[in-house]
């Protein structure tokens, strides 16, 4: 009866610190702008064209696969893709506060300490929306880890299991080849410390690839095949083979600012293992490893994770984000001390102090937040939404302000019938949503995302955000004969090439023309109404002709030089312009 009472209350805990997640990571979701990327290549692939950004272009520009296909089956099945791609994050949550709180059960604990922990954390909040992988990545990484050491399997079977979710890791994001190769590690060394026979050792290591080797080879070769590289664009985007620790540590550092009970969490699972070594606790064998060899394995994962992928690439611009699928992991350790520690003789004493320390570090996440917060609080205003150290933003509330996907997604619609039918060539300058709703027919994405010049440029700067070192030239950019940019920086200075788009609500989008495509304009004047505004170009130059005397031969000069190759080059093939560029070259001679 006393087990069916603690049962029932160990669960009705992890029932509400899962719903607790859900709903507040609900409350306060977003949508992170990258999102778009992806989704503009699942509108190609159901076009028929491939998993392409731009027709004809094959380039990987997204780093999670099966992330990708899991919102375009969403897609294919009817519902709305960017809606599909939150709520698939927002169930992935739960889900791994739940999957925590089973194998906090399954060790032994009457309470389940990490779950009411995750559930508090705000960042695990964040990233349970925004609309990318992250939520759905940790949640393949900590079962990895349950199904190979707290699963009721038969030996084998875990190591297939265990071998199955590395390989789904991968395809959700390929830093998971730090996994795969930490569980080959692993099962090797648990196969020597126990002195398998050799031949159970291979049979082992063989069992853990299976899946990885079925579900790999074929995906790598199709990369190969239709994007000519084994690594994602954005590796290359990203100077993803050069090593940037000094900005690495700032990251993990900044994680460890706010969230301070990792040292503690840390501390306690070191104590765990150094007294389980000791007392050479729990026997043991590959198939049942004890929990302080369990821990030391995660312990070093971490360690591994941290220093060879999170140090080594410089972090990210987003806070916290890529410490989002290790975070659960962190726990684990502490847990497990927890676990050898109430175990029997069980005082009833220790249980209380389980209990308390359980409560009290779920009541201290929300203290965490402060800690956070401070971090990104502008010191004169008092408001949030600024960076830390110039690089690592507030992601969440950066992304609110500086790109409000409904304001974006509203204007994008009404803009699409405007360029529908044209041939636009767009400058994404950081504003995915409005390209993505927008449907221009070409987008160059400014960072290089999706562009294989840009991503292989050599580094000259490591002075702004990570992951954004690298850029677009304007040479570049007239020689992809990009037209428009919408919400960039201000190209020319002058109001001449500026265009604005008003939606029905009263919403404004400014932009700079960079070419003058002059069919291309037309087309766009005639769509869009009184909702498009710009200089015609054409109409300005024939109104300067007909009054040239009073504009004098130096201003009509300076007029044609100064748009020789705005205006007059991108239209030299129109016999308009051709008469137009002859009448002006007439009279300043």
């Amino acid at each position: 009866m006393e087990n069916i009472r603690r049962h029932t209350i160990f669960w009705i805990l992890a029932t509400a610190a899962a719903a607790y997640g859900f709903w507040y990571a609900w409350h306060i979701r977003w949508t992170c702008d990258d999102i778009y990327i992806t989704l503009r290549y699942i509108d190609h692939w159901f076009k028929g064209e491939g998993l392409v950004y731009n027709a004809g272009e094959h380039v990987e520009g997204y780093t999670h696969f099966l992330w990708l296909l899991l919102v375009a089956g969403a897609g294919r099945l009817g519902a709305d893709m960017m809606d599909a791609s939150v709520w698939l994050g927002l169930f992935s949550f739960p889900g791994l506060i739940l999957l925590s709180a089973r194998r906090a059960q399954r060790i032994g604990l009457s309470v389940p300490v990490a779950a009411l922990y995750l559930c508090v954390h705000h960042d695990m909040g964040v990233w349970a929306t925004g609309g990318l992988e992250t939520m759905f990545y940790a949640l393949l990484v900590f079962a990895a880890f349950y199904v190979r050491f707290q699963s009721r399997l038969p030996y084998p079977r875990k190591l297939w299991a265990a071998g199955l979710l590395c390989a789904l890791s991968i395809l959700t994001r390929p830093d998971a080849a730090l996994l795969l190769a930490w569980f080959f590690i692993q099962e090797t060394a648990l196969c020597l410390w126990w002195r398998t026979p050799f031949r159970e050792t291979v049979k082992s290591l063989f069992l853990l690839g299976i899946f990885p080797l079925l579900l790999l080879t074929p995906w790598l070769v199709w990369k190969w095949e239709f994007y000519g590289s084994l690594l994602p664009n954005t590796y290359y985007a990203k100077s993803g083979g050069l090593s940037y620790f000094s900005q690495g540590w700032i990251y993990l550092d900044s994680y460890a600012r706010a969230y301070v009970s990792v040292y503690a969490a840390a501390a306690l699972g070191l104590a765990g293992i150094v007294a389980g070594f000791r007392k050479r606790a729990g026997g043991g064998s590959p198939a049942e490893v004890p929990l302080h060899a369990q821990s030391l394995s995660v312990l070093l994962f971490v360690v591994l994770y941290a220093v060879v992928f999170i140090a080594k690439s410089g972090g990210d611009y987003m806070y916290a984000r890529f410490m989002i699928p290790v975070a659960a992991l962190c726990l684990i350790p502490a847990e497990n001390a927890l676990a050898a520690w109430t175990a029997a003789p069980k005082p009833a004493w220790r249980y209380a102090a389980v209990w308390i320390l359980a409560l009290c570090w779920a009541a201290f996440g929300f203290v965490e937040l402060g800690f956070r917060n401070s971090l990104f609080r502008d010191p004169v205003t008092g408001n949030m939404g600024g960076k830390w150290k110039m690089k690592i933003y507030d992601s969440h509330t950066h992304h609110k302000d500086a790109y409000p996907s409904e304001k974006y997604r509203r204007i994008g619609e009404e803009m699409r019938p405007v360029f529908a039918g044209t041939k636009a060539r767009v400058l994404n300058f950081g504003d995915c949503c409005l390209c993505y709703y927008a449907g221009f027919d070409y987008v160059l994405e400014n960072f290089g995302l999706t562009d294989t010049y840009i991503a292989h440029k050599p580094l000259l700067t490591r002075e702004t955000m990570v992951g954004h070192e690298k850029y677009a030239e304007r040479e570049y950019m007239d020689r992809r004969q990009v037209q428009l940019c919408f919400n960039g920086p201000d190209f020319s200075g002058r109001e001449f090439t500026k265009i604005t788009f008003i939606s029905s609500a009263g919403d404004t989008v400014r932009g700079d023309i960079l070419r003058y495509d002059l069919p291309l304009m037309q087309a766009v004047a005639a769509n869009g109404g009184s909702g498009i505004r710009f200089t015609d170009a054409r109409v300005w130059f024939d109104s300067l002709l007909a009054d040239r005397e009073a504009a004098g031969k130096d201003s009509l000069r300076h007029a044609y030089e100064s748009n020789l190759s705005y205006y007059f080059e991108p239209n030299r093939h129109l016999e308009a312009v051709r008469r137009q560029e002859e009448r002006i070259n007439g009279f300043i001679r």
